[in-house]
């Protein structure tokens, strides 16, 4: 049978080897597939089927996806842990965390970069803030991204997954509502400890906030009395962060009909990055054996052979080659 630390033990197991290949992937064209398993990406293709599975798999087992398949959030995870060790043996108090799942922002930033998006707009606030093309950044080598990522999880673990996320709000919405959920049993004796190790906030007054939920399962690990099951339908009550993200939603789809935007034309017979839904993951930089694909996401038409490497790679499908 699986106990609740088995199944934290998988987790951890499956967050590592989901990392690894991502790492490996941004090298090896042969690992390039695993690209089209990203949220953000197949949502801006789209790709309806995989979006579909994620948000059913969602509203039943809850925010899987962030601990499982999101190589930012795992990594997240990865540098808090380390962070974390180093404080301890350098006798360094962590900083008071800040309720961060309380603000409705994320939902409206979610709203506003899906919005945009299902109106037929490339939504350069998706493209900005998805995790993949901000992990890619990372992945690369970019020093801005590293530093970035470092700085704000020593503020707050999951910091970016609790503000700024617009998957995770999207993600989030859905998981509030999910069939099982993270849950304290009735014997708590509000000892705090679970709350101290959640990196998302999502616990307070002995109580799992499952929209900030990222199954991490660190209250599992390191506290007591948490379980994971099936919840029982509860009485609705009134959820600002639905409103919200439904409020940016609908504003944020009224954009693409007042303004007017011109599609790029690709060039015959090389290679043409859509800027407008390029998302920067710089995959195909590192892939192109011609090196034809500049650093700013622009192609060199002498050095292009044409090979269609790059468009075969990019998750979001913003390479043509003619």
């Amino acid at each position: 049978m699986l106990t609740m630390n088995k199944i934290a033990t998988i987790r951890i197991i499956l967050a590592s080897l989901t990392l690894l290949c991502f790492f490996l992937a941004f090298h090896f064209l042969e690992l390039a597939r695993i690209f089209s398993l990203q949220l953000g990406p197949a949502l801006s293709r789209p790709a309806l089927g995989f979006v579909a599975v994620v948000l059913v798999l969602t509203l039943v087992f809850g925010r899987f996806y962030c601990s499982i398949c999101c190589p930012l959030g795992i990594l997240q995870d990865f540098i808090g842990f380390v962070a974390e060790k180093i404080a301890l043996l350098c006798k360094i108090k962590p900083l008071k965390k800040i309720p961060l799942w309380k603000n409705p922002f994320i939902y409206v930033i979610s709203g506003v970069a899906l919005g945009l998006l299902a109106t037929g707009d490339s939504s350069w606030l998706l493209r900005t803030l998805d995790p993949f093309a901000n992990f890619g950044k990372i992945a690369t080598g970019a020093p801005v991204g590293i530093l970035l990522v470092i700085l704000f999880i020593l503020f707050q673990k999951r910091i970016f997954c609790t503000a700024v996320c617009p998957v995770g709000g999207l993600l989030g919405v859905l998981s509030k509502r999910s069939l099982f959920q993270m849950r304290i049993g009735d014997d708590c004796t509000e000892c705090g400890v679970c709350s101290s190790v959640c990196p998302t906030n999502a616990i307070e007054n002995c109580k799992i906030d499952s929209s900030q939920c990222v199954m991490c399962m660190n209250c599992v690990q390191r506290a007591c009395k948490v379980e994971y099951g099936i919840v029982r339908p509860r009485r609705p009550v009134f959820d600002s962060s639905r409103r919200d993200f439904i409020i940016a939603f609908a504003a944020a789809a009224l954009v693409p009909w007042l303004i007017n935007k011109a599609d790029a034309q690709a060039i015959a017979r090389v290679a043409h990055i859509n800027q407008s839904k390029c998302y920067k993951c710089r995959v195909c930089i590192h892939l192109c054996k011609a090196g034809a694909i500049r650093n700013d996401m622009t192609v060199d038409e002498k050095l292009c052979k044409g090979c269609g490497t790059c468009a075969q790679v990019c998750p979001v499908k913003a390479i043509v080659v003619n």
